[in-house]
This record gives C-alpha cells, structure tokens and sequence, in this order.
C-alpha cells in the first residue's frame, strides 16, 4: 500500500486533527508537504542557513532566504532561479558552491553543491514542522571525511509529542565499482496518526577522468496523503476539503466509509461536480477540470488504507502564482564554476542512485 502517490487527504471527521486540510490541485506539492509550511537546514561548515517557506494551502514555494549561517547577513549568493517550484542560488565569489531548493510532488528538497567534503564535515541539522502540529522537529546529523570518503551519522532528535521517530537505514564507507564516486546516508521515519514521512539525507563525492571531483549534499522529506489504521479506525463519514486549480474556489467531498470498506459519496461542492465508481473507491470531477479519487485498500488482517489523489492538469482557468522572495539579489546568468565547463545545477540531482532517493512515502 505504500507504492499509492496521492496529492492530498482532506479534512477527515471522526479520526483525527492531524487530518489533513485540503489543498490547491495547481500546487506544487501535496498537502502533505504543505503543512509543514517550510523547513530549514544549517550547515556549520560552510557556514550556510537556509529555510524555505511555503504556502499551507497549496504547497508552492513563497520565500527562501540564505544566510552565513544562523542568524547571519545574506549570503554572498545570487538567486538564478526563481519560480514557486524551485529557487536556486549560487556563490557571486566563483560559482563552485550553489544551493537549490524544490517543492514539487510529494517532496520538499535541498541541495548543496560545493568544491570539497571539507566544507560540508560536522554537525548539521534540519529542522521542520512535520505534521504541521505547531511544534518543529530538529534532527541532527555529523558528515565526516574517512580519506576522502563521507561518513554519516544521525545525532540525537528531541522528542515531540504525538510524533515517533524511527532511524530506518543508515549507509557508507568505502568507493564505488568505479572507484571515483562515494555517498554516505540515511534515513529517518516520522509517523502521526497512520501518516508517514521520511527524511533522507545523503552526501556524495563524484569525481572524474581529471583528477578532480565535486561535493553534494542532498536532504529531501518525502510524505504521501495515505492513512493507515485498521479498517474500523477509518470507517464512518468523513469530509474532503480543497482549493481548486483556479485557486479560488473552494470544494468538498463529503463521502462515507463503511465497515467493509466501501467509498460512497454524500454530495459535493460545488453541487454541480459528477461522482463516478472507482476500483476501491469514488472519482469526483468538477468543472474546473479537478479530478478527486477517494480510495480505501484493505487487507485480510483488518488494517487498511484511506488515500486521496488530487489531480487538475486540465484547468479551465488555471490560477497565477507569484515567484517566492529571496533575500539575495536576482540574475539570470549564474556564476560559472571554474572547474567545469558545464552547468551544473547545485543540488539538483534526479536518480542518482543513491539509497534514500526515491519513493519512500
């Protein structure tokens, strides 16, 4: 049940406050991730603060302000990129060291790309409201230097109430078959009421035919809008509460979920929407081109799964969004990093590979 990607659970009557609120299907990430209205990290060694916030209702990116560390003056950085679905920044002093931020899909994600192990070695932390419970977590994390390979290891996190915390794989040491890259890692669960979200972090060392190599750190929470409890936690009525993709309009689903597991709906808002049967669940279509599929999957043992997939390419009139601020100045042109000739994007790294990076919601 786990493989399910969903973009957002709604306000859910009778189970628990935790439940989520709705979300604008234009958004940049699922409610999941909006919730937590941001999160930021400091890196001692560099030394770089950098947090991000988003808007709770739909996901997208509204500021990320870079520093020289906690409390610190901006950055020498200029932003390069700057949308509601990712930021990236890079050093005005030669380039080598760029930073980028994403909010899209089902993950929040940084990126640090930089000249050498060096600057990323200590202790570091992020630090995010999770659930959007009103109360950040703060997980620590020590990079280290083993002759040129990282190290990895996860510091002590302060409990917060309601949340548990579970280290779920940790990896490192040692060279790659091609004995010029190496990464070092983990991964940290975070669970609330049947929701799950994961943090990964991972830094890895890529070098070359030259002789010479660069830096990257990585650090994403990844979160999908699946409930799991046991199939009579779940039952009863319930109510999905959403923004549409013009960002304006406000819609329900109010629908009920019987003993046995079956999704019928109660009526919508807009009245207007159509509701189909779906396997496992109900489709509800509204005019504005949203596309809501309740679904719950069970399981001989009575456990089961209540996930919300929230879909509105097709808008018919789609909303604007504005671009988030950021506390550095705006070019166009990055800094060309004098190791390399090509234009390499800090941080910005799809399936390279490394444990942590993929779907783990």
């Amino acid at each position: 049940m786990r493989r399910f990607w969903t973009a957002a659970l709604g306000v859910v009557t009778g189970v628990s406050a935790l439940a989520l609120a709705g979300t604008a299907a234009h958004a940049a990430t699922n409610q999941p991730i909006a919730q937590t209205g941001g999160a930021e990290i400091t890196l001692l060694g560099i030394p770089l603060d950098v947090s991000v916030e988003l808007n709770t209702d739909t996901g997208d990116i509204t500021a990320v302000n870079v520093t020289d560390g906690p409390g610190g003056a901006a950055a020498a950085m200029t932003a390069t990129k700057v949308t509601p679905t990712k930021v990236r920044f890079a050093s005005t002093a030669d380039g080598a060291t760029q930073v980028s931020v994403s909010a899209r899909g089902d993950k929040l994600s940084f990126g640090v790309r930089t000249t050498d192990l060096a600057k990323l070695v200590g202790a570091n932390t992020w630090a995010g409201d999770v659930f959007g419970t009103g109360t950040k977590s703060t997980v620590p994390f020590t990079i280290g230097n083993d002759g040129g390979n990282p190290t990895f290891a996860w510091g002590t996190i302060p409990a917060v109430d309601g949340i548990t915390t579970t280290d779920i794989g940790t990896w490192g040491g040692g060279r790659h078959d091609d004995d010029d890259d190496s990464s070092a890692g983990g991964r940290m669960e975070f669970t609330k009421d049947g929701f799950r979200k994961v943090l990964s972090v991972w830094v890895s060392v890529d070098g070359n035919d030259e002789g010479t190599s660069h830096t990257s750190l990585h650090i994403t929470l990844s979160g999908r809008n699946i409930q799991r409890k046991s199939l009579a936690e779940l039952a009863g009525d319930k109510v999905w509460t959403g923004l549409l993709c013009d960002g304006k309009t406000k819609a329900t689903v109010n629908y009920n979920v019987a003993a046995d597991g079956t999704v019928t709906s109660k009526g919508t808002t807009p009245a207007d929407a159509t509701v189909e049967n779906a396997k496992h669940g109900i489709l509800v279509r509204f005019a504005t081109g949203d596309k809501v599929t309740i679904m719950v999957l069970t399981k001989s043992d009575g456990q089961a799964a209540l996930a919300i997939n929230v879909r509105g390419k097709r808008c018919t009139d789609p909303a604007t969004v504005s671009p988030p601020k950021v506390n550095v100045p705006v070019v166009t042109t990055a800094p060309k990093d004098p190791r390399t000739s090509g234009d390499h994007k800090g941080g910005d790294h799809k399936g390279d590979g490394k444990p942590g990076d993929g779907h783990n919601g």
